[in-house]
């Protein structure tokens, strides 16, 4: 059993020593509140993210947008389930009406509260950050600007290269989700 703990010490001790800079995708894409949600929307799939800072003129952090921020604004809440339960009879119909992105800015979905770390903190405080605030991906912050991304893959990635002991970084094999393919939307 001591060995053991001495184990899981030693892992807790090295997690500490890693940094969100170390693993962080650096130059991250970005929007801006005035973007037209659908553009957004291709965007996100076009680099293959599922979210994003949103940032003024000066990269400074605004909000974050998810997918998720999206796809809820599309459909009924549980509020409006129990204020009009008929009318969850025709799911086609539903369908038909999702709203219109084209009618909508980032601004409209964004938000606000943004839960954020810089990069000298630990991954581990990252990911305690993810975790007690149920999102997959966080800012990387240098005062007010953003500098990078970092999100639940990273930090997998992260606490598991050293264990492996593997001699490519497993970084440099996952795919880039920074600026670099920023000429492909725009």
């Amino acid at each position: 059993m001591q060995s053991l703990e001495k184990v899981l010490l030693i892992f807790l001790m090295k997690i500490f020593m890693i940094k969100v800079r170390d693993f962080m995708s650096a130059d991250p894409i970005t929007t801006t509140p005035d973007e037209i949600v659908e553009n957004l929307v291709r965007k996100m799939v076009l680099c293959g993210i599922t979210g994003m800072p949103v940032v003024d003129e000066n990269g400074k952090i605004l909000g974050m947008i998810s997918i998720v921020d999206v796809i809820e604004s599309s459909y009924p809440t549980a509020k409006d389930f129990y204020e009009d339960p008929l009318s969850f009879k025709d799911f086609s119909k539903m369908e038909s009406e999702i709203i219109d992105l084209t009618k909508f800015k980032v601004s409209d979905f964004m938000q606000k509260n943004v839960i954020s770390v810089s990069p000298d903190d630990s991954l581990l405080k990252a990911f305690s950050l993810m975790k007690t605030n149920n999102v997959g991906r966080i800012p990387v912050l240098e005062g007010k600007i953003v500098v990078g991304m970092i999100d639940t893959s990273d930090i997998f990635h992260g606490t598991i290269v050293e264990k492996l002991n593997l001699q490519v970084p497993i970084k440099d094999l996952y795919h880039n989700r920074t600026k670099s393919v920023k000429h492909k939307v725009e």
